[in-house]
């Protein structure tokens, strides 16, 4: 054979599946027992999923013999089809003799121990999906074969052997150049996990370009190891920036931080600012003591000074809310003393409803009493809901009570000041604008109904509102007349 050509893709033609039902050509089918077939030793490519291959074999048939060429005493040896051979091999175990029986295809040429081989590894691969563990160990074969045909006189495109090689595992250069690296440099302890498949190429890739202690390092700091871009970003933080993750920082108490392998995992989850390389103590980083968000690996020192300090800010919100509920109880308290007068002058029972608020229930003349002498019955309040911008009805309020609406929103102290000196109050009518902003009590025409209630007036805005910041009443105004405006403290000015 010395001088002749060796076309890969031809060769690879020469080994396309055959059929079943293909009995003409060169290549016949012949059914030989199953006991007769071995293994070829020199296979080493996962026998993987038989189980699920043989429930398809007794459903539908084996579709594809198995190639196979003869041995030593009447027994052959498999050059593609050991998983078929696997599957069959559990059914027939079972009682199925009908797969006893194996339609192969027998190889009658007298070729080369290197060409058998090399057509042992091109019939398997092209039956399966590949592990890279699986390619570079194919690639590995492939050249060392190749050589061996070269040594045996077959002569070869012009070209470096990696693209031929390449090009016979039906990948390309770059992919085994990788895998090379991952072969010769990934540690040993971490192969098994590339070799089973359960580490992709990308992971094991960047892991292999760590020096070993490195890789020792990484595979004992992650509960799980992590995936191929965030190993990656470790391999530039340590050969471009130089992190290496073992702090020459000093605690407080004096002691060595040891933080390392948590800097370490921090930066594999980190955003491009969050990284930190072990170089900033976790007491001096503003992420690892900040109120929201929070560095979650921080050491438990920092951990321990951000707690105190949401504890303070805490104890400070809950002393400033005290201090709010203190005061407005003490403004509920003196609206409630006013109301309890008109009530107690009526004597009305503690039953009787006094006031309807605006958002929602009402109070009775027994809650109004129990306000006005300071028993707030362990009730939190929100707001001033007796203030007379916020009583949902002035006039219903008026009645329940049997005293004015003046009285109710503070325009006279008088219970009732229209049965003493018999004169009406009267509303300013609505051509006229007050002159200044502060509550007023008013008439609105709502979809035909005439409603009366306290308001805000804007003067610089020229509009009504429910409140001194609340939104516009846009029902027209019928009259007003002003309110005595409130300090803070609740007093009238």
């Amino acid at each position: 054979m010395a001088g002749k050509n060796f076309d890969i893709s031809k060769f690879a033609a020469t080994l396309k599946p055959v059929s079943e039902s293909d009995h003409t050509g060169p290549e016949q089918i012949e059914y030989i027992d199953i006991g007769l077939l071995d293994g070829d030793e020199r296979n080493f490519y996962q026998l993987t999923d038989i189980d699920e291959l043989a429930d398809n074999i007794q459903m539908c048939g084996l579709q594809q013999p198995i190639r196979v060429r003869a041995g030593e005493g009447g027994r052959f040896t498999i050059v593609s089809g050991h998983r078929r051979r696997a599957a069959l091999a559990q059914l027939v175990d079972k009682g199925l003799d009908q797969f006893r029986r194996v339609p192969c295809i027998r190889e009658t040429d007298d070729a080369s121990p290197a060409l058998q081989e090399l057509r042992l590894i091109f019939a398997n691969s092209s039956t399966r999906k590949l592990t890279s563990a699986e390619i570079g160990e194919q690639a590995e074969r492939v050249e060392a074969l190749l050589y061996q045909l070269k040594e045996d006189g077959f002569e070869f495109p012009e070209g470096r052997m990696r693209d031929v090689v390449a090009a016979a595992c039906n990948t390309h250069g770059s992919k085994l150049a990788r895998i090379k690296v991952i072969r010769e440099h990934l540690l040993s302890n971490l192969r098994p996990a590339w070799d089973g498949g359960k580490m992709p190429e990308q992971a094991a890739y960047a892991l292999a370009q760590f020096p070993a202690d490195m890789q020792m390092r990484i595979s004992k700091a992650f509960p799980k190891l992590p995936n191929g871009p965030t190993l990656e970003r470790l391999l530039k933080l340590y050969k471009e920036d130089g992190y290496r993750w073992d702090p020459c920082l000093t605690c407080p108490d004096g002691k060595e931080c040891k933080h390392g392998d948590v800097f370490l995992r921090h930066d594999a989850d980190a955003l491009v600012y969050e990284v930190c390389g072990g170089k900033t103590c976790c007491l001096d980083c503003r992420q690892a003591t900040a109120e929201c968000y929070a560095c979650d690996k921080a050491c438990a020192k920092a951990k321990a000074k951000r707690k105190e300090k949401l504890d303070a800010k805490k104890a400070d919100a809950e002393k400033a809310t005290e201090k709010h509920q203190r005061k407005l109880e003490r403004e509920i308290q003196a609206r409630a003393a006013r109301l309890a007068r008109a009530a107690d002058a009526a004597e009305l029972p503690d039953t009787a409803t006094a006031i309807w608020s605006r958002y929602g229930g009402g109070y009775t003349v027994g809650k109004l009493r129990k306000f006005a002498s300071g028993d707030f019955q362990g009730e939190r309040v929100w707001v001033n809901e007796l203030e007379p911008e916020n009583i949902y009805n002035v006039d219903k309020t008026a009645k329940a009570l049997h005293c004015s609406a003046d009285y109710i929103v503070g325009l006279t102290e008088e219970l009732n000041p229209g049965q003493s000196s018999g004169v009406p109050l009267k509303f300013v009518d609505s051509s006229e604008q007050p002159t200044r902003s502060g509550p007023y009590y008013c008439r609105f025409l709502c979809d035909g109904m005439v409603f009366k209630q306290v308001a805000w007036w804007d003067n610089v805005l020229k509009r009504f509102s429910f409140r001194k910041s609340g939104d516009s009443i846009e029902s027209a105004c019928l009259g007003w007349f002003p309110l005595p405006e409130v300090d803070e403290k609740g007093a009238d000015t």
